[in-house]
């Protein structure tokens, strides 16, 4: 269920021009949590998504000549033939932001931080297979440090307009309409597990 959810097209509306490139996302790691959001954000902005397809043994095998260290954990090492499988389906840009800090959900706001390896692993992507030498596509990988919710939107803002030329109004309804996603994605989540445990 939570895998359905994570991948389902959400409704938006398009904030901006159709933009003919694809931006592919890997599933894997931080975008467990994030994809419906990003994959909204995108849409929205009139990008294409293409998420890389569920993990296999395969795909697995196929990133490991450049796993860098025998002692990273699996879902890591699962990275490497994500990179693979999107790069094969032909995708522009390959997208996979270094979160440093997240808005605290603790009682105290204390727990903002990210798993080191988590944060860091779009840059050993960057640094082992360089993928814009190797598959001739766009890497993009933003270091965001997202102390609160308003950290995220100026921060998301900013680097579209940098990093793409979108400006604020577009980026900011991309912005509202991913979060929209991620409320109905979590909602819709609980209430599945309500229903499970009725069941139990």
């Amino acid at each position: 269920v939570r895998e359905a959810l994570l991948t389902k097209k959400y409704k938006y509306e398009e904030a901006g021009e159709k933009k003919n490139l694809t931006v592919g996302l890997p599933r894997c790691l931080e975008f467990w949590d994030s994809m419906p959001f990003w994959t909204t954000f995108w849409r929205t902005l009139g990008f294409d998504v293409e998420i890389s397809d569920p993990s296999t043994r395969t795909m697995f095998e196929e990133g490991l000549p450049f796993v860098a260290s025998d002692t990273v954990c699996f879902p890591a090492k699962l990275v490497h033939g994500h990179m693979q499988n999107l790069a094969d389906k032909k995708v522009d840009i390959i997208f996979m932001p270094m979160i440093m800090n997240m808005p605290a959900k603790d009682t105290e706001g204390k727990s903002n931080y990210v798993c080191a390896v988590v944060k860091g692993y779009p840059l050993v992507i960057y640094n082992q297979e360089n993928p814009a030498k190797r598959w001739n596509l766009r890497y993009e990988h933003p270091m965001f440090h997202w102390y609160s919710e308003k950290d995220r939107l100026r921060q998301i803002i900013e680097y579209m307009e940098k990093s793409f030329g979108i400006g604020k109004a577009e980026s900011k309804k991309a912005f509202d309409q991913g979060m929209n996603s991620m409320k109905e994605f979590r909602e819709t989540l609980v209430k599945a597990a309500d229903k499970i445990r009725e069941k139990a």
